[in-house]
């Protein structure tokens, strides 16, 4: 290399990554949706009346529009977290992935438009608060009717069986299958209290009778991950969730499930659906 020649640093990739979507409701209802993925070991703070002013939460505002109505406060949905502030006490947070929904009902063509500010922070230090701006212009974003829109893909998928054992006694099982390069956690995912297991739950039957918990059946896999503290509890590829039960004759079973999947670099928010199980 010539003496003298220098050559710029490469700058480090964000920790966090933001994604602002907007979809019709009904009529001109209307939702804007802000997704923040944070890479593993960063956080941003929950905002409520306990927060501590040395504290900065996301903050959204909304530039004045006559043909736009906002419906409420900005929502969030994630999964809040508990830990300890040197110098400050007990906080809330959001690690890994949260969404920042508002309502608001518009005109034809109006735009919506302003900024969002926000602080990331980790065990070790803070970031510089940063200011963003976004603006949509709405419009009806249904596809039309020959143009179906795509099914997202949720890169798992759930099927649910009675398996009869014996007269009356039956395995009611929850299959998951999952594809490459995703997992999802235990039911007694480990960790350090941070972590969603998955839990599969059974409404009341009067006519059924169920034995004993729920029991995972898989290859599970327990290792360490950067920015968890502990062991961690994991399946790849396909798990199996069984229920004992006892029951006369054909019944309907049902139930709802919850979990969350994650790969190497990001989780997927948390989704809870029900289920149905008929016994024939």
């Amino acid at each position: 290399m010539p003496r003298g020649t220098t050559h710029p640093i490469p700058k480090a990739p964000d920790p966090e990554e933001w994604r602002v979507t907007m979809k019709k409701l009904t009529g001109r209802e209307f939702e804007l949706s802000f997704h923040l993925h944070l890479e593993k070991g960063w956080h941003v703070f929950v905002k409520n009346k306990n927060l501590n002013k040395a504290l900065i939460a996301p903050t959204f505002t909304f530039d004045k529009n006559e043909a736009i109505v906002l419906e409420g406060e900005t929502d969030s949905k994630g999964i809040i977290e508990s830990k300890k502030v040197e110098g400050i006490g007990t906080a809330n947070m959001y690690s890994y992935n949260v969404v920042y929904v508002q309502k608001f009902i518009a005109q034809p063509g109006a735009t919506i438009s302003g900024k969002y500010t926000y602080q990331i922070c980790n065990d070790e230090k803070a970031e510089a608060p940063k200011t963003k701006s976004f603006k949509f212009t709405v419009t009806d974003p249904r596809p039309k009717a020959s143009e179906p829109a795509p099914a997202p893909k949720e890169n798992c998928k759930w099927t649910f069986e009675a398996k009869k054992k014996k007269a009356g006694q039956y395995d009611l099982v929850a299959h998951l299958q999952l594809d490459k390069g995703w997992h999802v956690y235990a039911m007694k995912p480990g960790g350090d209290g941070t972590l969603l297991g998955t839990g599969v739950k059974f409404d009341k039957n009067a006519n059924v009778k169920l034995t004993g918990a729920v029991k995972e059946k898989g290859n599970l896999i327990s290792k360490t991950i950067t920015g968890i503290k502990g062991k961690v509890n994991m399946y790849e590829g396909k798990v199996d969730y069984v229920q004992q039960a006892t029951m006369k004759g054909k019944n309907t079973v049902t139930g709802e499930y919850t979990y969350q999947i994650c790969n190497d670099k990001m989780c997927l928010p948390p989704v809870t659906k029900k289920f149905t199980i008929t016994v024939k």
